[in-house]
């Protein structure tokens, strides 16, 4: 259960970057965030999230974070996955 409630967040992660490449980039307003598998055979296939801007600002600050250490070839590891 606790291993799906990870999945389900990484999910949602991305799909706040995508939202905000959307709206940075085209202009074009973002107000929910699906998820569609295709896969699925017994349920709903769709999963879906509220846009949440301080979600999205705290993703977006990680990945500049990261990309930053990148740029100044910074490629330590704290904690091993």
């Amino acid at each position: 259960m606790e291993k799906d409630r990870e999945v389900i967040e990484r999910y949602r992660r991305r799909l706040e970057v995508y939202a905000h490449l959307i709206e940075e980039r085209h202009g074009y307003g973002v107000g929910r965030m699906h998820l569609y598998y295709t896969a699925e055979k017994s349920g709903n296939p769709l999963l879906s999230f509220n846009k949440n801007n301080d979600h999205i600002d705290k993703t977006v600050s990680v990945i500049d974070k990261t990309v930053q250490k990148i740029e100044v070839k910074y490629f330590g590891v704290t904690v091993r996955p």
